[in-house]
């Protein structure tokens, strides 16, 4: 049996300055750190579900990095590997570290770039439908 439709789910870590070289003399208090294989990062989760025919995103979580995978599932449906998606963010779009203190709102950035990726994703569709 092959299953052709569906939401796969996966996440990627953002990354956020874990100096202390700052007014506070702290870290960002939302950012955790997390460990990936023997690496440790610093940071955010995003958390995307892609539709597997379309490659659009819709359903998007933002936490601290050291949130389970698992934890959010129930949010995003099945799981499963979206690197287009994350290559398209982090690549074309610049996505690859943090630009504020705070998860709320890294979080509205976070959306935002999901819609852009969005229609960069659907880009040559739409120009069709303008043409025609």
């Amino acid at each position: 049996m092959r299953i052709t439709t569906g939401t796969i789910v996966d996440a990627t870590i953002i990354h956020a300055p874990s100096s202390t070289k700052n007014r506070e003399q702290q870290r960002d208090p939302e950012m955790h750190q997390t460990q990936k294989g023997k690496q440790w990062y610093f940071g955010m989760k995003a958390h995307v579900g892609v539709d597997s025919k379309t490659k659009m995103i819709h359903p998007v979580v933002a936490t601290a990095a050291n949130v389970a995978d698992a934890t959010v599932l129930p949010e995003l449906k099945v799981r499963s590997r979206v690197e287009h998606v994350f290559g398209v963010m982090k690549l074309k779009f610049g996505f690859v570290k943090v630009r504020y203190r705070g998860l709320k709102k890294n979080a509205n950035r976070l959306f935002a770039t999901c819609a852009l990726v969005n229609l960069f994703t659907v880009r040559k569709k739409l120009l069709r439908l303008a043409v025609a």
